[in-house]
């Protein structure tokens, strides 16, 4: 299928993998007209090409990386990432072909209006939330319907500003959506005054009606004018709709313009330097409107489905889209009269040139529109040019290319050729599935998971995506007769795991879970030295883990909370340290555990691991801001020596009597190449025993979710 992609500041229509088919909550829409929001999209432009230097966050995530994997690794995921190109926008109109299992009010057939710069870019096909949908009315057009963002937006900013009828308000910026503002707001009754520096828009506003009154921002005539609307109080509010991110001058002109204890809406992009002397003087508001309205960015609105209850959220998102159509059906406002170019999506490019042509008009409104083209015509696979597999080396499809994917199991597979060739990919982003696939020379990049596992050129399936996908996907896997790498956790809750162990019990197959801290070269070290020692050995592991938003993905179902999405590992490290490195974990007799962190799921533990052998244990796992420490520390004393493991780049050894030794590496080794060697060797048939069976794996996420449970009854 074609998507539009932004690229090294360009705009470009490529072919991509069909989307696959519809999660729980979500629409698969075949796109009939999106709209092109000129100043979001120009702004988005802008913005790739932002200096990594300015953002603080950014860079520290980029040196953390480069610390873990090195310069060159951080230098080519840098580029990497402005390489792949950026899906661009968030408005758009369709038919529904497949809707998932809980959205209700849609059927297949049904003409939509949709939303979100995640769900609704420029595609031929895209995957909708279900909450940011709308059914258009029969007497609005698709062309219509598909400026429904857009529209709720500029709705978003007149409930913000709560006009009354009779009131004088002004609107700063009269583009696209100071056009649909200038709509609404007469609609709610209010007069409009409206502001530009071009003379073209404020024409085209009175000429329809829209504004009462007109000109440049702070113009001596248009003070006049604004002085006999409202004898000379000034206006009641403004909506600054303008984008300006480098000038105070809008804010600055609503400021003067607003009557004392007067209201400012901040719709666009603006500087929002002001005096305090001049906002206390008139006691003015400030207020800022989000988006299409609340909802919007939260993801379990917009991808659980969680609806607000109209008696405390009386305009969500969703239903300010419904009431932006229902003004244009009953002609309260007028919005193909703004429409003055469409382009064919192949053209696109063109949309945009004229967009960003300083000398030429700038349509208010461009829509690109899409050929009738059916889900069997449109592209389901994009093949590249990799290299045909060679006999004897293991075809490999990836289900999910996300960061870690691209970071650590790529590059690796990518160096080890003659033992793996990279036969397909997919990804919830299908151009990010193709550009990955063009990058490491994969075969093709298709549509869905069942494409993956069902294709017969591949022997082993890596599953690398988010952890409440890992169970069902690996079950499906197995059921094809496929090897598989499975990505920790195995699954994110007891049943899940349950049922992925009897699927495998009916179908079992080599299978590799991504514990791969076991295979670390100072890991290896320490269990060497620690066969020689004595018991009790007493272990102690402590985990400074980074500090998450209360909002992260990892946090909430996706991730099914840090003790089972991460902790996992340090709890089959320590399993396997206890068995001294047998290539198995054993069971502890006695488990005592506490929650650290009061929240649920909790992100913090203190856990007491006692085993037959002469060995205990105890872990804690809990956030902190301290980086300096280093995230994990693993201590073991003996009665002839103690050992330290420091993040996986140094181990100091210090015997009871003699000189300590210490091992340091340059660059951290948490096992990942070497998990991988390990798999080639024994899939090769050279290695009877697997790198880690699936009893033991089960074993370690047993223990995990025994832990996480103990901890949580507390």
């Amino acid at each position: 299928m074609r998507k539009l992609l932004l690229k090294g500041g360009k705009i470009s229509t490529q072919e991509v993998p069909m989307v696959s088919s519809p999660a729980s909550k979500e629409l698969k829409v075949q796109l009939l007209a999106s709209a092109i929001s000129a100043g979001t999209e120009t702004a988005t432009m802008v913005s790739m090409g932002l200096d990594i230097r300015r953002n603080k966050a950014l860079l520290a995530k980029v040196l953390a990386y480069a610390k873990d994997r090195g310069i060159a690794a951080m230098i080519a995921k840098i580029r990497e990432r402005f390489d792949q190109g950026t899906a661009i926008g968030y408005s758009a109109a369709g038919i529904v072909l497949e809707t998932g299992d809980n959205c209700a009010g849609f059927k297949p057939g049904d003409i939509v209006a949709i939303a979100g710069g995640q769900f609704a870019n420029h595609s031929e096909f895209v995957l909708a939330s279900s909450r940011l949908a709308v059914k258009v009315p029969e007497q609005v057009s698709p062309e219509e319907a598909s400026t429904v963002a857009i529209g709720a937006i500029a709705l978003q900013s007149v409930r913000r500003l709560r006009p009354q009828i009779g009131d004088t308000v002004g609107v700063i910026g009269l583009g696209l959506i100071g056009q649909i503002v200038c709509q609404i707001l007469k609609a709610s009754g209010a007069r409009v005054v409206g502001f530009d520096t071009d003379q073209s828009r404020l024409k085209f506003a009175q000429e329809r009606g829209w504004i009462a009154a007109g000109g440049q921002p702070q113009d001596a005539a248009t003070d006049t004018a604004i002085d006999s609307l409202t004898h000379g109080h000034g206006l009641d509010g403004v909506i600054i709709a303008a984008h300006a991110p480098q000038t105070e001058a809008p804010l600055a002109c609503a400021i003067a313009a607003t009557r004392r204890r007067g209201t400012i809406v901040v719709l666009g992009d603006v500087k929002l330097t002001f005096s305090r002397k001049l906002f206390y003087e008139k006691d003015l508001e400030l207020k800022i409107a989000t988006s299409y309205g609340p909802g919007r960015y939260d993801d379990s609105y917009e991808k659980a489905g969680q609806d607000y209850p109209q008696a405390y959220v009386r305009w969500s998102a969703e239903r300010n889209m419904d009431c932006y159509l229902d003004l244009i059906a009953n002609k309260r406002i007028e919005i193909a009269a703004l429409i003055e170019a469409v382009y064919p999506v192949d053209e696109a490019s063109k949309a945009y040139e004229a967009l960003a042509n300083p000398k030429g008009p700038r349509p208010l409104l461009t829509l690109i529109s899409y050929p009738k083209t059916t889900e069997k015509q449109a592209t389901d696979t994009v093949r590249t040019n990799g290299k045909p597999r060679k006999k004897g080396v293991i075809g490999v499809g990836v289900i999910g290319a996300g960061n870690f994917a691209t970071s650590y199991h790529l590059p690796i597979l990518n160096s080890l050729k003659n033992d793996f060739s990279l036969v397909s990919v997919t990804t919830k982003r299908p151009e990010k599935a193709a550009f990955i696939a063009r990058q490491y020379a994969i075969g093709k990049a298709v549509a869905s998971a069942q494409e993956v596992c069902g294709d017969p050129d591949v022997d082993l399936v890596l599953i690398a995506t988010r952890h409440d996908s890992h169970a069902a996907l690996a079950k499906l896997a197995i059921e094809n007769g496929k090897a598989v790498f499975l990505e920790k956790p195995m699954a994110t809750t007891l049943d899940d795991l349950e049922d992925l162990a009897a699927a495998y019990a009916k179908h079992p197959v080599a299978f590799h879970v991504g514990f791969n801290r076991r295979f670390s070269s100072l890991t290896q070290n320490l269990i060497q030295e620690l066969r020689k020692l004595p018991k009790p050995w007493t272990i102690q592991y402590r985990v400074a883990a980074d500090l998450l938003p209360a909002d992260h993905w990892a946090l909430g179902p996706e991730g099914g909370g840090r003790i089972i999405g991460e902790a996992c590992h340090m709890i089959d490290l320590i399993s396997y340290i206890a068995a001294a490195g047998s290539g198995q974990t054993i069971a502890p007799r006695n488990i005592h555990a506490r929650d650290l962190s009061g929240r649920r799921p909790c992100d913090g533990i203190s856990a007491d691991l006692e085993f037959n052998e002469g060995v205990s244990a105890t872990l804690v796992y809990t956030q902190s801001v301290g980086r300096d420490i280093g995230k994990e520390r693993i201590e073991i004393l003996t009665p002839k020596a103690a050992l330290l493991l420091e993040d996986f780049a140094s181990l100091r050894i210090d015997p009871a009597q003699g000189r300590p030794t210490h091992i340091r590496l340059a660059v951290k080794d948490k096992g990942f190449d070497a998990q991988w060697r390990a798999l080639a060797h024994h899939l090769s048939g050279h290695g009877g025993v697997a790198p880690i069976s699936f009893a033991d794996a089960l074993q370690s996420m047993r223990l995990t979710f025994m832990v996480n449970g103990l901890a949580a009854s507390l």
